[in-house]
């Protein structure tokens, strides 16, 4: 299967492709005595009975311009649906669709000649990479749709079709990966081409297995498989054939994606990645998960519209949104149309596309609430009152009480820690290969560490040693360095991207990651090391790469994110083990946990090819259960529990501090969302001084800085 070269070549000529002439592809909708009507009822079948609770489209305001959509023609259709239905509410609003080609979409939106980018297809690195590269912003996904379950031409979800008599039912992406890619990037410990290594005995057990996929010509899928399952490999088995459409002597054309459901039916040792939607009755559809442990789910039209069928695809929408472009009111407001019930229901009487779940629904929609311009308090340019979501009166969430430059940094800043004992506030400058040294109070000097680091990340203050241990990506070294005169003490190399700690009291250890299949550094893992001689006394194997560790200190229990499987990995300190696994909505990122009420707080961000939002999701620490989501930043690095005010602080990358306030231990809210610059993610809570600290790098002309944001008082609000 090829990989998404040709996608990417595709997109790299996108300017030469774009509209000529707006007349000569474009379709201009103007309010028309049929755009007037009340839309028509529309019949609801008995899986997408979740349409209903969908909120109706209310305007939140009367907009005017025009919504000038550039990308693919696979939407069109819909796309007039939508904006007849739309002139309902909008009568001032006009529409030019130019949709000709998905390589057009990004190109128009960075030359500002299109306001709204339509892909047929998910969205390839090269495309991210040119849109930041000419906006100097992100990319500002809007999940539209859930995409077709049997349509190829219109995102459908991938099924994957054994033959009948075949006694397998089910598989991980794990065993995916294994049987049609070569590199093994999700975990397999080797290639997998018998059924025997699948747990098929008797005469299936040395039989080869025979892997088959829809046509080469049609690149999409074959990327998203490899984003999605692989992890980002585009190394196929070789064995693997790709069949082309073809004509039968009767004149009848055969997709290739039917021709490979047609070709694991007439062969006993066949497996095909296809259309979930297609069908022959000596082929069967197996139930498919993300991790071993499940739940495996087979594909049908109700559960690729629920999302539940982990191999459903989204149909994504692409806007401007940042300083340099911004949102359009207009394009906007008709966003929250084809959000609500109204604009939903259009895909039930389009008939191929599937309308989203009321959860996806609610998270878009709250993203571009978050988007437009007023929503927060601009931290940076001044503003320090932090009341985003507070009534007149009441005093801020956070406020901005000071700025410490660092005006000798350069570059990035990674991980930050504190010494309580002394309030020195220690920064990783990577880029600089050094760690600063900050007092956060009185009037002290800044120190540098230098010498022996080689691209420094993580670090972790160690009262009770008095050690600060700073862990180094490139070289994987662990440096533990004398907390008093600031030189090394003791040392260990680990594994590449050596990176988080977390310190356990209880047995007087650290954890530290490093390694990981999913970022090409080999098996994940944990060294567990003495923080006094720097001896390295244990390991826990985490397989992939870990984003965040948060240790219990009443119990022995250590939270681990791990990305790549969607999950936290929960470890028995006493048995140094992983003791259960836990999926989250998505690629967990930073934690913080409240063990009074026991809830663990998990911020998820995005990743290419991943369509999913990024959330705020709180998880009983019992037994894993998710109890609720809510919108968050993209990005977040760095995430803490202030249990004094019920509190949840969040900073990140994307260039915000957001806090999320505890009702109660199942219902939370967001409180405050103030800005600070782009890559200022990583901070650190100084509960002694009632502070959180933000790491700023330099920033259109400021210095390199501490911002110091200070709580409103316990009782206050």
């Amino acid at each position: 299967m090829h990989s998404h070269s040709m996608i990417a070549a595709t997109a790299a000529l996108a300017v030469a492709v774009l509209p000529v002439a707006a007349a000569s592809v474009g379709v201009a909708v103007a309010a028309s005595a049929a755009a007037t009507g009340a839309a028509q009822r529309v019949s609801v079948p008995s899986w997408a009975g979740y349409v209903a609770s969908l909120p109706p489209y209310q305007p939140s305001r009367q907009v005017s311009g025009r919504v000038t959509s550039w990308g693919h023609g696979f939407l069109k259709t819909m796309m007039r649906d939508w904006e007849v239905d739309f002139h309902r509410f909008q009568p001032n609003v006009k529409f030019q669709d130019d949709l000709a080609s998905s390589a057009a979409a990004m190109a128009g939106l960075y030359t500002r000649r299109a306001n709204l980018g339509v892909l047929a297809r998910e969205i390839v690195p090269m495309e991210v990479a040119a849109y930041q590269k000419m906006t100097g912003q992100k990319i500002f996904p809007v999940t539209v749709l859930t995409g077709s379950y049997a349509d190829p031409d219109k995102l459908m979800a991938l099924g994957i079709f054994v033959n009948r008599g075949n006694p397998l039912t089910r598989l991980d992406f794990q065993q995916l990966d294994a049987i049609f890619g070569a590199r093994h990037l999700a975990g397999a410990p080797a290639n997998v081409r018998t059924w025997g290594q699948l747990g098929l005995g008797g005469v299936w057990k040395h039989r080869p297995i025979h892997p088959y996929s829809g046509p080469a010509g049609d690149e999409a899928p074959a990327f998203y498989f490899s984003q999605k399952v692989m992890r980002g490999s585009t190394l196929w088995n070789g064995s693997l054939r790709q069949l082309e459409a073809a004509m039968q002597p009767d004149g009848e054309h055969i997709d290739g994606y039917q021709r490979a459901v047609d070709a694991v039916a007439s062969d006993p040792d066949g497996i095909a990645v296809t259309v979930a939607g297609y069908h022959h009755p000596q082929a069967k559809l197996i139930a498919v998960a993300i991790v071993p442990a499940g739940p495996y789910v087979l594909p049908t039209r109700g559960s690729v519209a629920a999302r539940t069928y982990p191999l459903s695809r989204s149909v994504t929408f692409y806007i401007n949104d940042g300083p340099k472009i911004p949102p359009d009111p207009a394009v906007i407001e008709f966003l929250r149309y084809v959000l609500s019930r109204d604009g939903q229901e259009q895909a039930l009487r389009e008939g191929d596309f599937l309308p989203l779940t009321p959860q996806i629904a609610r998270a878009q929609l709250a993203r571009l609430a978050d988007s437009a311009p007023q929503a927060v308090a601009d931290a940076g340019s001044g503003a320090t009152d932090g009341k985003q979501g507070a009534p007149d009166g009441e005093p801020p969430v956070l406020e901005l009480v000071r700025r410490i430059p660092v005006p000798q940094m350069t570059g990035t800043w990674d991980h930050l820690t504190v010494d309580p004992a002394t309030d020195r506030l220690f920064l990783s400058a990577q880029d600089q290969q050094m760690v600063y040294v900050v007092p956060l109070k009185g009037r002290g000097a800044i120190q540098r560490i230098s010498g022996g680091f080689d691209r420094p990340q993580g670090e972790l203050y160690i009262p009770g040693a008095d050690r600060l241990v700073v862990t180094n990506g490139r070289s994987a070294r662990v440096e533990l360095i004398g907390g008093q005169d600031l030189r090394p003490a003791a040392g260990l190399t680990i594994s590449a991207g050596a990176d988080m700690i977390a310190s356990d009291p209880t047995h007087g250890v650290l954890y530290v990651e490093s390694g990981g299949t999913d970022s090409r550094r080999g098996p994940g893992w944990l060294a567990v090391i003495d923080p006094r001689s720097g001896r390295l006394i244990g390991r826990v194997a985490t397989g992939y790469r870990a984003a965040a560790l948060v240790m219990a200190r009443q119990s022995p229990r250590l939270y681990v994110a791990i990305p790549a499987l969607d999950q936290v990995a929960v470890i028995d300190t006493d048995a140094r083990s992983i003791v259960s696994r836990w999926q989250v909505p998505g690629r967990p990122a930073s934690m913080a946990l409240d063990e009074a009420h026991g809830r663990l707080f998990v911020a998820t961000r995005t990743f290419s090819g991943d369509p999913r939002p990024p959330v705020f999701s709180v998880l009983d620490t019992n037994d894993g259960r998710l109890l609720t989501t809510l919108p968050s930043k993209d990005a977040t690095e760095d995430m803490y529990w202030d249990a004094a005010r019920r509190l949840i602080y969040t900073s990140s990358l994307d260039g915000f501090v957001q806090a999320y306030r505890q009702r109660d231990a199942n219902h939370y809210d967001l409180a405050a969302t103030m800005r600070t610059v782009p890559h200022a993610g990583t901070s650190q809570l100084v509960s002694d001084l009632d502070e959180l600290c933000v790491a700023v790098p330099p920033h259109a002309g400021q210095p390199a800085a501490v911002w110091v944001f200070r709580p409103a008082a316990p009782g206050t609000r």
